[in-house]
């Protein structure tokens, strides 16, 4: 085989697989716009958007070099069409971190249930001396000993509520309300010197065989939201990506940390402590949430995973409207 038929060759295989994958993108999206998640796999396909967003766009350049227009062109507009939902997160913020108000780090970290590094979960956690905590995935004995871990890292002692089922919400502000939720969420009062706020803990369930669960436990959770009218955090664990229900409504309510302040993808899940995050993590699916009572100054992900299989989401935020 000569050198110019073996080119055609692979080029050929090259055009075939593009069109391919172009097809099946258009199926996907289709499907997304027509049934939203309630098929499995459509589901499963919104989880990496912004990676198939990538691989168009290389597809789209290799196109341009084989002078395939009309494949050139598909590729970049689905590229693009899926790549939007992001773009934003790319551009830095203008918001300063400098303010007139009070900041406060809060932090929301994904323990993973089979996680029992408690000194390694410790250590992340006093790198970052958040001042709120939301912890997912762990039992009220390890959050008793994570708190005597931390104990001499804050100057103050430490307020607490923890449920075997919710999590935990630490802060070295006093947490003055304690209220156990049925809708996958711990939530409590908190007073800062500016007056009280509500927060919720959430974990939502994974939806790998169904949706219906993880629905409802939003929407009980969208609803409580909707009856709070002084400033309200809202942090955790989703399972979510910014394409998926669950975090459609809630961020109909409520900005996002990172969405509004943050730069890049964000990812969060998974770390190595999970086979498939080996190489690198390659989704969002931990959030913190707040409403129009703060204002929202720096968000990042800490690199850090201290065994778990979720990274933690840091922000700092100011209360630029007295609590209730």
């Amino acid at each position: 085989m000569t050198s110019k038929a073996a080119d055609l060759r692979y080029s050929s295989v090259i055009v075939i697989f593009g069109w391919s994958v172009v097809a099946a993108v258009l199926l996907w999206l289709g499907l997304f716009i027509l049934t939203g998640e309630r098929f499995n796999v459509v589901r499963w396909i919104s989880y990496l958007v912004p990676w198939l967003s990538g691989l168009l766009l290389i597809l789209g350049a290799v196109s341009v070099v084989l002078r395939k227009r009309a494949l050139a062109v598909c590729m970049f507009v689905l590229g693009a069409l899926m790549a939007y939902p992001y773009l934003h997160q790319f551009i830095p913020s203008q918001v300063e971190v400098h303010t007139k108000h009070a900041l406060y780090k809060v932090m929301t970290y994904s323990k993973m249930g089979r996680n029992h590094d408690i000194g390694a979960v410790a250590r992340v956690v006093s790198k970052k001396k958040p001042d709120i905590l939301f912890m997912q995935e762990i039992s009220e004995k390890e959050a008793g000993e994570l708190v005597r871990l931390l104990s001499g890292v804050y100057a103050v002692p430490l307020s607490y509520f923890a449920d075997d089922h919710y999590g935990l919400i630490l802060s070295r502000y006093t947490v003055v309300s304690r209220l156990q939720k049925g809708d996958g969420s711990l939530a409590a009062d908190i007073l800062l010197p500016e007056g009280k706020i509500r927060v919720w803990n959430v974990h939502l369930q994974k939806s790998l065989s169904s949706t219906d669960v993880q629905y409802k436990l939003v929407e009980q959770l969208a609803e409580r939201i909707g009856k709070e009218s002084g400033p309200v955090l809202v942090a955790g664990d989703f399972n979510a990506t910014v394409l998926n229900t669950p975090y459609v409504m809630i961020r109909s309510m409520l900005d996002n940390a990172f969405e509004k302040v943050g730069f890049g993808f964000g990812f969060t899940f998974p770390s190595p402590a999970r086979r498939m995050g080996a190489l690198t993590p390659f989704m969002r699916i931990d959030h913190i949430f707040f409403n129009s009572r703060f204002t929202a100054h720096q968000a990042y992900v800490v690199h850090d995973a201290g065994g778990s299989d979720h990274y933690p989401v840091v922000a700092l935020l100011s209360l630029t409207r007295g609590g209730r």
